[in-house]
């Protein structure tokens, strides 16, 4: 009796899922893919934030110009800058 019990949750929460997955989604918002991003959205304009990407790896001599290059092109998109950040395999 348990073990049917657990089937048919198993079951109800399969379905659940798969059917959950099938909702439209009314985001009018959302960049099409190949669509040029703006720092506008209506009449006011995205704040300025910065993301930071940190990862795994040895000392990189530059890294300093690539996060350079980077926030170029985030600030030109997003308005947003780039802080990279390693974690040196001795830390």
């Amino acid at each position: 009796m348990r073990n049917r019990i657990g089937i048919m949750l198993l079951i109800m929460t399969m379905l659940t899922l798969l059917l959950a997955g099938c909702g439209k989604e009314s985001n009018t918002n959302a960049v099409v893919a190949g669509e040029e991003g703006t720092t506008e959205t209506g009449d006011r304009k995205l704040p300025p934030y910065e993301v930071k990407l940190v990862f795994y790896g040895p000392a990189q001599k530059d890294l300093e110009l690539v996060e350079k290059e980077m926030s170029k092109i985030t600030l030109e998109k997003i308005n947003a800058t780039v802080k990279l950040e390693i974690i040196e395999p001795a830390a």
